[in-house]
């Protein structure tokens, strides 16, 4: 894997987001698709001069963390709605990349999402 990127080849980044740079270019990887994932957010983030920012037409970086204590017993439940719409129409708005009415059955192969996938399993079921 190549090295992380340089304060000199992003100017405009922050010291904050250089280390998240460097974190994203340092991983443990579990799985081989996550290397291809940061790859892919790698090149993104030198492409992009404003991948920070919302107003980026072509896409922004966002993260989250999971906070943990040091014993490593914090519980982190996920909880998912299934809210089921009275029509078919839909807005589109200014964070909406790409918006579709997909068969449950076809959520399967269009979703690159596991946990998009796994529900609409559970549902087929």
């Amino acid at each position: 894997m190549r090295a992380a990127p340089t304060a000199q080849v992003l100017p405009l980044v922050s010291r904050c987001e250089l280390c998240c740079i460097q974190s994203i270019a340092t991983p443990t990887c579990f799985e081989p698709t996550e290397a291809e994932a940061i790859a892919a957010t790698l090149a993104f983030l030198e492409e992009h001069d404003r991948c920070w920012q919302r107003d980026n037409y072509a896409g922004h970086l966002t993260a989250s963390a999971w906070v943990i204590n040091e014993a490593m017993t914090h519980v982190h439940d996920d909880i998912r709605y299934l809210l089921v719409a009275k029509t078919m129409e839909f807005v589109v708005s200014e964070e909406s990349n790409h918006l579709a009415w997909v068969p449950l059955v076809e959520v399967v192969t269009v979703s690159r999402s596991t946990a998009l996938r796994r529900m609409a399993q559970k549902l087929a079921a």
